[in-house]
């Protein structure tokens, strides 16, 4: 039997095409050719990625070609993902290389420190 049903999308920040996220919980089908992936370049549809240009998500595929964008937690600027130096959580909050390379040690071991208590139940 087959059923039909709409899928909610949202649209890459970036190239304006229509993602979803991948789905684990068995939603579709495993088969060979009727799995998630098939059915969602059929339909020109792409996989959410976990980066952002201005707090929206983008695809995969623009964040491949690394469009996104992230926000240091130490000195608040946003940077290239280019410049990640560290992530912590669900959502991500990032440190960049910048401040890596800057900010004194005893300053960045401290807010290392700081993310990881705050994020430490993010995957529980």
């Amino acid at each position: 039997m087959l059923v039909e049903f709409k899928l909610e999308t949202k649209k890459c920040a970036s190239c304006g095409k229509q993602m979803i996220r991948e789905d684990k919980s068995g939603l579709f089908p495993q088969w060979r050719y009727e799995n998630q992936e098939s059915q969602m370049k059929e339909r020109g549809v792409v996989f959410c990625s976990t980066s952002e240009i201005d707090d929206d998500y983008i695809c995969v595929e623009c964040e491949a070609a690394g469009k996104a964008s992230i926000t240091c937690a130490l000195c608040g600027e946003k940077k290239p993902s280019s410049k990640n130096q560290e992530s912590f959580g669900d959502p991500a909050v990032y440190l960049c290389t910048d401040c890596y390379e800057k900010v004194p040690a005893k300053e960045w071991d401290a807010k290392v420190e700081e993310l990881r208590e705050s994020h430490r139940w993010d995957f529980e």
